[in-house]
């Protein structure tokens, strides 16, 4: 007997998606119990005690049918002659599955080895889905979608267990990071380019792979440690140390930093030590941090102007002057400077004024230079050798003597040991005697037989006081005495 037609109320958000009225599927229902019975064809219908059974008779040819026996939620689908149907079931745009019992699947089925998942309804999903606070993705099949899948918004990536990822994923040995919640409609496509994690920056391929070591994404030097994340400030890399700025950029030349300033080479590295920059030296401490003022570098000082260039020649520093050599080494000792000689002190101060060496006098102009030669000095004239020693006693210049005390202030106008110098201080041999005796030399005041001379010298001499009689051991005699010497022609004449 063909008999009523079924339809649970639960099943009519089903109907109106699947393209079935729910009025029209309706056409009478009668809620008492019944049973499935198995039917010749090994097919089974659901029979009520009157012998009638439920069945379509829509334009589709499917019934859902939800049984008033107390079998709760279990949906099952009826054809036209009431059969009960299994496995795929389509319903206009939508598609159901009924299992070996016939019974609707709602939530997740494994079929043949792969996933689905129902709606309450029954109806199978696809595309994107949220489902249990996660979100899968199911091909128009109805698939359930593992690993790279790009849906025209973005790449993304779906664990073995569909679960679409967020955040850190590891993925065939490199890592890659989705984006989360915070980028809402984005959430879940893959990272490229630069991007802010927690507070550091990394950097992704244009395949979403995470990068590390040294970077030259946009034309600038990035560096990204094993963890990923961009470096700034400062960093110690292969020995060398680095700076980067705040966005990470590798910095080159000159930099301040701190209060210091660095020079950077153009692979980044920082400088240390000397550095030759359009023909200027600079030095860099261990620090890096360029110098100035007086450095002590290699057992030799150096000074270093404000702008850290290296100074050479002559430097008024602290109101004294330095000679700077040409490597920079500041100069002390004996220094012959543009012909003159000049001479420094332990602490590189160029000497003036009056100065003994070891005994000796010396006297160096303002300006540093060593004095040689005549040298009027506070009002008294000295006289210089070539080697700057100043000269005392007898002293022949220029052919003519001269008398020079121990100050070295020049005689003048005054007698030295009976000899007398003049107002230039020149010596005037027999000045002030009067001529007497046979044999007197003029005005030498002479007696004729008296003469001095030494045990080693060649000549002698007239007078006691001749300049050029050594003071020591001097002989007093007679002409007759003399033997083989010869008269001095300083006082002979």
């Amino acid at each position: 007997m063909r008999g009523k037609r079924f339809l649970g109320l639960a099943l009519t958000a089903t109907l109106a998606l699947a393209g079935i009225a729910p009025t029209a599927a309706l056409a009478w229902q009668k809620d008492e119990p019944g049973a499935w019975m198995q039917q010749e064809n090994g097919k089974y219908r659901y029979v009520y005690e009157d012998g009638t059974y439920a069945y379509s008779d829509n334009a589709m040819g499917i019934l859902f049918f939800t049984p008033g026996d107390g079998d709760g939620d279990l949906t099952y689908v009826l054809d036209e002659d009431g059969y009960r149907l299994t496995g795929w079931i389509g319903t206009g745009d939508h598609c159901v599955y009924a299992d070996e019992d016939g019974v609707l699947c709602k939530g997740w089925k494994q079929i043949d080895g792969s996933w689905y998942h129902f709606n309450a309804d029954g109806v199978m999903q696809t595309g994107w889905q949220g489902i249990d606070g996660n979100r899968y993705f199911f091909n128009p099949k109805g698939v359930m979608r593992t690993g790279w899948v790009h849906d025209g918004m973005g790449l993304y990536w779906l664990g073995d267990d569909g679960v679409m990822t967020k955040g850190w994923e590891k993925i065939d040995g490199s890592w890659y990071w989705f984006l989360d919640d915070s980028y809402e409609k984005f959430a879940g496509v893959m990272a490229t380019g630069f991007v802010g994690i927690d507070g550091s920056e990394y950097l992704f391929d244009e395949n979403g792979v995470m990068q590390t070591g040294w970077q030259n994404p946009d034309g600038a030097w990035y560096y990204f440690g094993s963890s990923g994340a961009m470096k700034t400030s400062w960093q110690s890399i292969n020995g060398a140390w680095y700076y980067f700025d705040k966005n990470g950029v590798m910095q080159t030349g000159w930099q301040s930093i701190d209060g210091s300033w660095y020079w950077f080479n153009g692979s980044g590295a920082m400088q240390t030590g000397w550095l030759s920059l359009d023909g200027t030296w600079y030095w860099f401490s261990n620090s890096g941090a360029m110098v100035t003022g007086w450095q002590y570098i290699g057992n030799a000082w150096y000074y270093f102007g404000g702008s850290g260039a290296m100074k050479t020649g002559w430097q008024s520093i602290g109101g004294a002057w330095y000679y700077l050599k040409d490597s920079g080494a500041m100069a002390t000792g004996w220094q012959s400077v543009n012909g003159s000689w000049y001479l420094f002190n332990g602490s590189g101060i160029m000497q003036t004024g009056w100065l003994n060496l070891y005994g000796t006098w010396y006297h160096f102009n303002d300006g540093g230079a060593m004095q040689t030669g005549w040298q009027s000095i506070g009002g008294s004239w000295y006289y210089f050798d070539g080697s700057g020693a100043m000269a005392t006693g007898w002293r022949q210049v220029s052919g003519t003597w001269y008398y020079f005390y121990d100050s070295g202030a020049m005689a003048t106008n005054t007698r030295i040991d009976g000899s007398y110098v003049n107002g230039s201080g020149t010596w005037v041999p027999g000045y002030g005697q009067s001529s007497s005796g046979a044999g007197s030399s003029s005005s030498s005041g002479w007696d004729g037989v008296t003469v001095y001379w030494t045990k080693s010298g060649t000549k002698y001499h007239k007078s006691a006081s001749c300049p050029t009689l050594s003071n020591s051991s001097v002989i007093k005699g007679t002409i007759s005495q003399v033997g083989t010497r010869s008269l001095c022609k300083v006082c002979g004449h």
